[in-house]
């Protein structure tokens, strides 16, 4: 029965920082200016991957012209050694 109560507190707190994590990316994007929004998405990629804890985030966008192609706009990879999935 502990344990249980244990793994739920814990399971709650992860889910508290997640949910303040998009809280705070959410309002750093509110005013943020037009030449500072490309370093903002950055931070943000950044910073869900440490709370995650995973090796990196990629961000596409849907072509206007071929709506069946996207392009790669923002590219996050930590500085640890990267293994691609399978090696």
């Amino acid at each position: 029965m502990q344990e249980s109560i244990e793994t739920t507190h814990t399971e709650l707190e992860e889910r508290l920082r997640f949910e303040t994590l998009l809280t705070e990316t959410s309002s750093r994007f509110v005013n943020v200016p037009a030449d500072q929004v490309d370093s903002e998405i950055e931070g943000a990629q950044r910073r869900i991957c440490e709370l995650l804890n995973v090796d990196r985030s990629t961000l596409w966008q849907a072509s206007g012209k071929e709506p069946l192609s996207l392009l790669m706009t923002h590219i996050y990879q930590s500085q640890g050694p990267h293994q691609l999935p399978g090696s």
